[in-house]
C-alpha cells in the first residue's frame, strides 16, 4: 500500500494536479492472485454494501484517475 500511495504521489507531482482536486482519504481492496501479482483495485466507500463498506466519502474523479494510473491496472501488475 505505501508503494501504491508513493506512486500515487508521483503522477500527481508528474501532471501537477491541485491538491484540491484529491480526497483527503481513500480506502481500496486489492485483488492478488496466486503469483502475488495485483490483479484488481476496488475503492471502497459508504455506498458499498457488506464489509466492503467503510466510513468515507467516495472518492473524487480525479483521484479515481490517479490511482488508477499508479495502480495494477497500468501495466505493471505489481505494488
Amino acid at each position: 500500500m505505501a508503494r501504491l500511495a508513493a506512486m500515487a504521489g508521483d503522477v500527481v507531482v508528474e501532471e501537477r494536479i491541485p491538491a484540491d482536486s484529491l480526497s483527503a482519504e481513500a480506502a481500496v481492496a486489492l485483488r492478488i492472485d496466486t503469483l502475488g501479482r495485483v490483479v484488481e483495485l476496488r475503492f471502497l466507500d459508504n455506498t458499498c454494501e457488506g464489509r466492503d463498506r467503510v466510513d468515507l466519502e467516495p472518492v473524487t474523479p480525479r483521484t479515481r484517475q490517479v490511482e488508477e494510473k499508479a495502480g495494477p491496472q497500468n501495466g505493471s501488475g505489481a505494488l
